[in-house]
């Protein structure tokens, strides 16, 4: 009777994981934590080869053990997937982010939008701007050329609040985390915004802001100079949860 070749079982049930967690981030769509929907074909492929890998190890089990001992290199496996499954991910905090800087649209064009851009009367529709996931970097990207071309506009704003220690006690940024390729590339995006009781708000609170749009001058530490930008003189500032996608795509 052939005896089992540890090895190898240990490196079947280490395929097994990786396919069973690479599945289970696609079924939880927590991947999009994780990844900008685009590179998802790549994710797919790597559950195929995986799955395929497993099917061919099958072979190899009942292979004749040659008493070798257990390989100390599959701990470079293992340990990567009792954080995958330990862990529950919550992806990339504002604070983590804005360590790299936030981009507020102050026309410095680094807003880098990869598709054809929509029609401004897309934006603009009676007198209201309404952001939403779609829409948030093209708007921001096309106030970057036009502050004035806003001004005086209604607006609707969902973020999260983001502050820096900079900033006037009735400042802060209604922001978003935008993803370019993956988590590692987010970076903070958003519209400063001026209200009286900012105060009470805290940095990562979901919000929805309802405001009218202006320009004002703002110092910019990252530049090392002042410069105009638009700005949201609120008037409404509801509470929201956190949504289940978090990151907007350009």
């Amino acid at each position: 009777m052939k005896r089992l070749n540890v090895n190898e079982w240990i490196w079947f049930a280490i395929l097994l994981g990786f396919s069973y967690y690479i599945y289970d981030l696609i079924a939880t769509e927590k991947i999009s934590i994780f990844i900008h929907p685009k590179m998802m074909k790549y994710v797919y492929f790597s559950l195929f080869i995986f799955v395929l890998l497993s099917i061919f190890q099958i072979r190899q089990l009942f292979q004749k053990s040659n008493r070798t001992p257990v390989k100390l290199g599959y701990i470079l496996f293992v340990i990567p997937l009792i954080l995958g499954f330990g862990v529950n991910p919550q992806g990339i905090s504002a604070d983590v982010a804005a360590k790299k800087g936030v981009t507020i649209n102050q026309g410095k064009g680094s807003i880098s939008i990869q598709k054809d851009q929509p029609e401004i009367s897309d934006f603009i529709q009676d007198g209201m701007v309404a952001f939403d996931d779609g829409n948030f970097a093209y708007i921001l990207e096309d106030m970057m050329r036009d502050y004035y071309k806003y001004k005086g506009n209604k607006v609707v704003i969902t973020g999260f609040v983001f502050r820096e220690d900079d900033f006037d006690e009735k400042e802060f940024v209604v922001g978003r985390m935008m993803m370019t390729c993956c988590a590692a590339d987010a970076q903070v995006v958003g519209l400063l915004s001026r209200w009286e009781n900012t105060a009470t708000l805290s940095n990562d609170q979901w919000v929805r802001v309802v405001g009218t749009l202006d320009v004002t001058n703002f110092y910019d530490k990252y530049l090392g100079q002042e410069h105009e930008l638009t700005v949201i003189q609120v008037e409404q500032v509801e509470l929201i949860e956190k949504p289940s996608i978090q990151y907007i795509y350009p």
